[in-house]
């Protein structure tokens, strides 16, 4: 139910019929009469009119006529009414005029108070708009990873360490360095070799290069280490993080 309602430039308070009858413990329908009557006696036929108002049912839908009246008029009513029921209503007119006065901005009496209302006003601006510039910044500083993060983890092959280093943006002794701190490979005649948790992790792929040996004339077999899509977006991620020591 609506309980207060702006009626008017002056944006008075008003109180309903619907809840003066619900704070007197009286029919609406009785209210209303009252109400009409005391109008009339105050303002003729045409006064109804400034007061009327109308309200719906929720349970049917149903529109159905009520008042609205500002402090003068209900107090009027109340006069007939019992003590109890006056009491309510004064008490129910208190709580909506200190919702009033709390709903309105503070309002400056002096012109040192507007000037300090004013100075904290274009703060709160300033503050707001550097704010959405930093977070404007960074959202384009992230753009370019983001794109390179997408396209990584849209491919299908994995890669050498050479091209892994080339699509993060570091150098491949740096990458190197930090997958063999970190556990994800380790040495094998020379060659870099994916371990087997990270393979199983789906992070690397273990590699064989066949060639002959030239001392020998056989063919034989060099192990080495490709990263696959999965491997690369969590690198991404620590390599384009403040924080690029980060746990495997």
């Amino acid at each position: 139910m609506n309980i207060v309602s702006r009626n008017g430039p002056a944006e008075e308070v008003t109180m309903t019929s619907r809840e003066i009858a619900e704070l007197t413990g009286k029919r609406h329908d009785n209210v209303l009469v009252d109400i009409k009557k005391m109008l009339i006696e105050l303002r003729g036929e045409g006064g109804l009119l400034s007061f009327q108002d109308t309200y719906q049912n929720p349970q049917n839908g149903r529109t159905y006529p009520m008042f609205r009246l500002p402090w003068d008029e209900t107090t009027c009513l109340l006069t007939g009414y019992d003590t109890k029921a006056r009491m309510a209503v004064i008490k129910r007119w208190k709580e909506l005029e200190g919702k009033e006065i709390q709903d309105q901005p503070a309002i400056p009496q002096t012109l040192p108070e507007a000037l300090r209302l004013a100075a904290e006003a274009i703060e709160q601006r300033d503050r707001l708009a550097l704010a959405n510039a930093a977070q404007a910044e960074a959202l384009a500083e992230a753009e370019p990873k983001v794109r390179a993060l997408d396209l990584i983890t849209a491919g299908e092959k994995s890669i050498t360490i050479r091209e892994s280093a080339k699509l993060l943006g570091i150098k491949e002794e740096r990458l190197t360095s930090w997958l063999h701190a970190h556990g994800w490979t380790y040495r094998l005649n020379g060659k870099w070799v994916a371990k087997q948790e990270h393979i199983i992790g789906g992070r690397l792929v273990y590699k064989e290069a066949r060639y002959t040996d030239q001392k020998t004339g056989h063919e034989a077999y060099a192990p080495y280490c490709h990263i696959t899509p999965k491997g690369l977006a969590k690198l991404a991620k620590v390599f384009g993080s403040e924080q690029p020591e980060l746990a495997a």
